[in-house]
């Protein structure tokens, strides 16, 4: 893929990956809220998702080396979105303050991250299967 064709596709996956983690934290937010308090994330919370969303999308590209075992990409892609994350948001966002924050945070990262390696696993599987049943047959006569 060219340079600038990545750049925009790493863009283009930040915005969904930002929409669908915002998505979340407010649907958490609201299920978490009682009638005194009620969960808004912060502009700052708003930023550090959105940094976050953006470099987890420049992260996914190891996902696209082929030199490596499958395998292998999926845990340099976790343990690259685990630092990301770590930095991210419990640094930058004072999760480290609050351990049951903390715990929730981070057990609601390994959750996440788990459901995208199966979805991710299943569909790389499925788009083996067909390109494999696409590249089996063979003309005999010309």
């Amino acid at each position: 893929m060219k340079r600038g064709k990545t750049f925009s596709q790493v863009i283009k996956n930040g915005c969904v990956i930002f929409t669908i983690i915002t998505l979340i934290i407010y649907g958490i937010g609201t299920m978490l809220s009682n009638a005194e308090k009620v969960f808004i994330p912060t502009f700052q919370w708003i930023l550090l998702f959105f940094v976050f969303s953006l470099l987890f999308s420049g992260a996914n590209q190891i996902l696209r080396l082929d030199r490596f075992s499958f395998s292998l990409r999926i845990l340099f892609h976790f343990l690259a979105a685990a630092l990301l994350y770590a930095i991210a948001v419990i640094l930058c966002g004072g999760l480290y303050k609050n351990g049951v924050t903390l715990l929730l945070s981070i057990f609601l990262f390994i959750a996440g991250y788990i459901l995208f390696a199966v979805l991710y696993s299943f569909k790389t599987r499925k788009s083996k299967r067909t390109n494999s049943k696409k590249d089996s047959y063979k003309p005999v006569f010309h």
